[in-house]
């Protein structure tokens, strides 16, 4: 693997046997209920998407940063700083009836020129 994403060879196989298990008891208890026309049973869906979702946490192995990496080996200084900002709230329309604005949101950046002569805006954590 290159570093990132999911790696089952991690996982024991007392925890993929039964993990395994318990997704196709799920997909065969939906598929169960399909046969016999009654709606859908939300239950093991939500099961198999924690499940699934389980696994995924475990076993992700997070990919290194790049950009301290960058940032080293091309010299690269601050330049600048620019502050992000929000537009989003509640208001009162001209009607009286309370209302949610959904603006966008810019986080804060900080700038880096390099020894390549590029300026790089890197987006705060």
């Amino acid at each position: 693997m290159d570093g990132q994403g999911i790696n089952l060879a991690a996982i024991s196989p007392w925890v993929a046997i039964p993990v395994g298990l318990a997704l196709v008891a799920c997909i065969g208890w939906i598929v169960w209920e399909a046969l016999r026309n009654r709606p859908l049973p939300i239950t093991p869906a939500l099961i198999a998407i924690v499940l699934m979702g389980s696994v995924m946490w475990a076993t992700h192995t997070p990919q290194p940063d790049e950009w301290e990496t960058f940032k080293a080996a091309h010299n690269c200084k601050v330049v600048g700083k620019s502050e992000g900002h929000s537009n989003s709230g509640v208001g009162i329309t001209t009607r009286g009836s309370v209302a949610f604005i959904a603006g966008d949101r810019s986080p804060d950046q900080t700038g880096y020129l390099c020894d390549d002569g590029v300026t790089y805006w890197k987006n705060e954590r």
